[in-house]
């Protein structure tokens, strides 16, 4: 499924206000009675304290490099996704992926949460609509910083058919989330050199963007 015009800051249905990333997340795991969470980098665990579950883990490796972390602040792992992976042998029903903005990791983080996601299970993806070239550079050079996640989520809906993949749209407060499921889509094609330039001309197509009041017809789809 595509929504076909370029979306802007929607009536919502769900929430009765603009939604968060977290609104996505408490959303599906209402609606698929989901038990068990990953947050992969939680940093002030903004996002992981407002999840409604009844068990949940995040890892951030932000304390090996300030020793003066709050201590409530301290992820359940201390280390990057790659370690936490090396050493998991726990499955999940619901894993936010919010590490390190380059597509590189987020394509390795995305196969490693695939392999122990459990069956009807739900992946979250943030910062895959940067609104400004500049949010989306591989160096952080402002507050403001998506990296290019967008680029491994392009690539994905290139690849595989055998995942449902569509992206929130949550401007103005927020810069897109990615729900991946187990299930199918129709292949897109892109180029071999991604620029901004074109995900600007391209944006709802390539990342299949929808607002807020259509999460429950893409869901269906899956």
């Amino acid at each position: 499924m595509e929504y076909e015009t370029k979306p802007r800051a929607w009536p919502d249905v769900h929430f009765g206000r603009g939604p968060y990333r977290f609104d996505i997340a408490n959303l599906l795991i209402s609606k698929f009675n989901y038990t068990t969470y990953l947050e992969i980098g939680c940093y002030k665990k903004k996002c992981f304290d407002e999840i409604v579950i009844q068990e949940k883990i995040c890892i951030d490796p932000v304390c090996k490099y300030n020793a003066n972390f709050r201590p409530d602040l301290v992820p359940d792992f201390v280390g990057t996704s790659d370690e936490f992976f090396e050493k998991n042998k726990k499955t999940f029903d619901i894993i936010f992926i919010d590490g390190l903005h380059l597509h590189e990791q987020v394509k390795i983080d995305i196969e490693n949460s695939l392999l122990c996601l459990n069956k009807n299970g739900s992946i979250l993806v943030h910062d895959i609509n940067p609104l400004k070239e500049i949010y989306q550079y591989r160096e952080r050079c402002q507050h403001t910083w998506n990296g290019d996640v967008w680029k491994e989520w392009v690539r994905l809906r290139s690849v595989n058919a055998d995942l449902n993949m569509f992206a929130v749209d949550l401007t103005p407060i927020d810069h897109g989330i990615g729900v991946i499921r187990k299930g199918h889509q129709q292949l897109i094609t892109i180029p071999d050199d991604l620029t901004y330039n074109y995900l600007e001309k391209n944006r709802c197509h390539v990342l299949n963007l929808i607002p807020p009041v259509l999460i429950d017809d893409f869901l269906l789809a899956s």
